[in-house]
């Protein structure tokens, strides 16, 4: 039974997030979390049970120059370092990867921002691609925005005339 990209039998997983905000445009992150499985699954030739699964990153602010961006929370570079540590799954542990990236986060809009990242594996297992590049679009509603008040409705007809 060799199954993909999903789990054999029920799973929990739980994750907390702690961050902090440091002068100077700079804040620090952290998750960690378990990833529980009824059922161990075996993908190829590894065998995948319970993990524990963790990260860390940083971000900091860019400043503007050559006026091409007005403030630095605008512009964002990241370090992000995560990972997984496997249990013992029949006397073997299971892969425990763990991941570097770096990139750039850039608001284009208040509520709109596009994520930029390149990364590699700090250690050659499953789960950890020698190079991994995304991109993200992500949507935050604007805290700053109200939405527009509702206009009042026009009165009915009265039916009794």
């Amino acid at each position: 039974d060799f199954e993909f990209a999903g789990d054999a039998s029920w799973s929990v997983a739980w994750l907390g997030i702690a961050r902090a905000e440091l002068p100077h445009a700079i804040t620090i992150s952290g998750t960690a979390g378990f990833h529980l499985r009824a059922k161990e699954i075996q993908i190829g030739d590894t065998l995948f049970g319970d993990e524990v699964v963790w990260g860390i990153g940083a971000t900091v602010g860019i400043p503007p120059f050559c006026s091409l961006w007005c403030k630095p929370e605008q512009l964002r570079a990241t370090l992000e370092f995560d990972g997984v540590v496997g249990d013992r799954v029949s006397a073997s542990h299971d892969p425990s990867p763990a991941e570097v990236k770096v990139g750039l986060v850039g608001r284009v809009r208040p509520s709109y921002a596009i994520a930029v990242r390149v990364g590699t594996h700090l250690d050659d297992q499953a789960g950890a691609p020698e190079l991994r590049a995304t991109i993200d679009l992500v949507y935050q509603r604007d805290p700053g925005r109200t939405p527009a008040p509702k206009r009042p409705r026009p009165p009915e007809p009265d039916d009794e005339e």
